[in-house]
């Protein structure tokens, strides 16, 4: 058969990943328009951060704080041509867990769990980084589970534990756990985690323990990256802190169970992609989608919203 760029005998493999030997022009068409030809590809590195968790609120005690939205890095992926999805994950509402955010099927990170609220679950509860417990006058709270999906390293760190005379826990942040409530106040959140590959914003911070003046309970601190702070010990008509927005930040607990004292809703999510110009332009690939900027001899594509990676 004459399949070997005119040479009689065996036609040669091929696969999307390797063509060896010498073909001509008509068979490598054939296979190309077969699908069965190797196809350029980019190496990329890449980060994205699921929605955060929102604050707890109490009917008598204040809630613990959300946690951050799950935190993923990954680096020297190779993507071949065709559209990568992207979903932002947005901020998880009052005694609410983050959203997801994903790249296709490439990654999935983890929501951040929500805070304890003391007229329903005191513990808090699990996601990318944990909710922090409060207290129901009777027992508290435990802080929610870190890394629910299981990451090596983990996406995010546990949520705070309520302590003794009702003081709610902080969420988990990606670096570091929520602290327990104790000695007057709240927990704070968690810190958060500075990129170095992408804009160097530190992100993924926990929300704080909310506050309580007649208790003599003062707010906790929101977490480094984004976490919103507690509500503020000096009166009902307070609200815990929003996390940040596309930084994953948990929301800062609540003091009261009515709408002037709810917990704060949790930050929305962000996806980065970096990758090499001059690598792109010798694979003969064009990369669109996101907002775009160059630095040295890389390109960026950042996602604050929904939206699509092409790689054609």
């Amino acid at each position: 058969m004459r399949a070997n760029g005119g040479i009689i005998g065996a036609e040669k493999t091929v696969s999307t990943s390797a063509a060896s030997g010498i073909w001509a022009m008509s068979e490598a068409q054939r296979k190309r328009g077969a699908s069965n030809w190797p196809q350029s590809a980019i190496i990329v590195d890449y980060l994205a951060v699921a929605g955060g968790g929102g604050g707890g609120y109490a009917s008598t005690r204040p809630g613990g704080g959300g946690g951050a939205g799950g935190y993923v890095e990954r680096q020297g992926t190779i993507l071949l041509r065709g559209t990568y999805t992207v979903t932002i994950g947005g901020g998880g509402g009052l005694y609410a867990k983050g959203s997801n955010s994903s790249i296709g099927s490439l990654l999935t990170v983890t929501g951040g769990g929500s805070g304890g609220t003391s007229n329903a679950t005191i513990n808090g509860f699990a996601g990318g980084s944990g909710g922090g417990g409060c207290s129901d006058n009777v027992s508290n709270g435990t802080g929610g589970t870190g890394n629910e999906g299981g990451f090596s390293p983990a996406e995010g760190q546990n949520g705070g534990n309520a302590g003794s005379a009702a003081f709610p826990g902080g969420g988990g942040g990606h670096a570091a756990a929520g602290g327990g409530g104790g000695g007057g106040y709240g927990g704070a959140g968690g810190a958060g985690t500075t990129n170095t590959i992408f804009d160097g914003v530190q992100r993924a911070g926990g929300g704080g323990g909310g506050g309580q003046f007649n208790n003599n309970i003062f707010n906790g601190q929101g977490g480094a990256g984004g976490g919103g702070a507690g509500a503020a010990s000096n009166n009902f008509n307070s609200v815990g802190t929003p996390g940040a927005a596309n930084t994953g930040g948990g929301g800062g607990g609540g003091t009261t169970s009515t709408a002037n004292g709810h917990g704060g809703a949790g930050g929305s999510g962000w996806v980065g992609f970096r990758y090499v110009t001059a690598d792109a332009i010798a694979a003969g690939v064009t990369i669109t989608g996101g907002t775009t900027s160059s630095s040295g001899v890389y390109s960026y594509h950042y996602f604050t919203s929904n939206g699509s990676l092409v790689v054609a």
